[in-house]
């Protein structure tokens, strides 16, 4: 059974970032029924009284459910059928499925 956020909550996971701009974590969050995408990065203070401080920046959009794209179809064939990353189709893909 897939798991189910409840309303009001969320959760943050690590990144394994592949470059420096990426998020340190990102995540999901049920608000009101709506999936709110997350990213938080880890940030320092500089100045000020809180100077060496640290602190989460967090940027919220509404979610996007990932679809597989031509290209990334491609590197699953040629890697035998075993993606090297988890491959998400859309429902409209899902329900053109003849079974």
């Amino acid at each position: 059974m897939a798991y189910k956020l409840e309303d009001g909550k969320g959760s943050l996971w690590k990144n394994e970032k592949t470059k420096d701009t990426a998020p340190d974590y990102t995540g999901k969050l049920n608000w009101k029924g709506d999936l709110i995408s997350l990213a938080a990065w880890i940030n320092e203070v500089k100045e000020g009284d809180h100077a060496g401080k640290k602190y989460l920046n967090i940027k919220a959009q509404p979610y996007e459910k990932p679809t597989i794209t031509e290209h990334e179809s491609d590197d699953v064939m040629a890697s035998g059928g075993k993606p090297a990353k988890t491959v998400h189709y859309s429902d409209a893909e899902e329900e053109d499925i003849p079974f």
